[in-house]
């Protein structure tokens, strides 16, 4: 599955691909494969059971929707995604960031992280189109056509990419993995599918990115010490706020 991921990856992203953002998108695959490796050894069967619920849970009562910008109805969302799957009217503002470089800077407030916030926003977008689809005003075809499932795999990527030699706190740790682990749980049974490998592998691919973006709650930003070897720890935590943004992850990270 993993050659098969990073192939279907090289195919649609070349230009990133062979970008210095390279190193980062590995840095972020590696931790997601680690941590779900890990956490699909437990045998517990009253905790197996327990998460099983506390998923259901999530489909049905989503994590912090409100602090979701859901202001573009769904239709309009997918009127917007184009075959490629990007945001037609976001396209312009994509090429800038590209031509100026700037998934490799910084900022100096949380205001200033302009591609955070438009990473932020297409994710945002994505989970109108998610939520639709869990609330039943979506098909199943609409919500998780190929342009959607591919946007999630772009604009993911796009987030994985960003330079971790700078700061990348708010957008990354909290209103990004916030958007990612909605989307997850709005498409639950198309999720469990893609674990299962029944699913296509663009599907397979769209859920992997998800969870690489929950992940950040635990990853970003980071702290370059030894903490970053193991997130799930103590040590992580201990006297410092970033413990909260890190709970959301538990329930993406232990799938059946």
């Amino acid at each position: 599955m993993i050659k098969r991921l990073v192939l279907f990856f090289c195919l649609c992203l070349p230009a990133l691909a062979a970008s210095a953002q390279e190193q980062e998108v590995k840095f972020a695959f590696d931790n997601y494969r680690r941590y779900y490796r890990e956490a699909r050894l437990c045998t517990d069967s009253v905790k197996l059971e327990a998460m099983k619920k506390l998923r259901v849970y999530f489909h049905e009562h989503p994590y912090r929707l409100s602090k979701v910008n859901m202001s573009v109805p769904p239709a309009r969302c997918l009127e917007l995604l184009t075959p490629e799957g990007t945001f037609s009217d976001m396209d312009a503002l994509e090429a800038e960031f590209e031509r100026s470089n700037a998934y490799r800077k910084g900022f100096h407030t949380t205001a200033d992280d302009r591609v955070g916030i438009f990473i932020g926003n297409a994710l945002d977008r994505l989970c109108c189109i998610a939520d639709a689809y869990r609330r039943g005003t979506l098909t199943a075809d609409e919500s998780l056509s190929d342009k959607v499932l591919k946007a999630v795999v772009h604009y993911g990527m796009l987030e994985a990419g960003r330079s971790n030699a700078v700061s990348r706190f708010h957008a990354s740790c909290f209103a990004i993995p916030t958007a990612a682990v909605n989307i997850y749980f709005a498409w639950l049974d198309k999720m469990e599918l893609a674990e299962r490998g029944g699913a296509t592998p663009l599907l397979e691919a769209a859920c992997d990115m998800l969870k690489v973006l929950g992940l950040q709650a635990y990853t970003q930003p980071l702290r370059h010490d030894e903490t970053d070897k193991n997130v799930v720890s103590i040590e992580r935590f201990r006297n410092h706020v970033w413990w909260v943004a890190a709970t959301r992850w538990h329930t993406v990270r232990y799938c059946p």
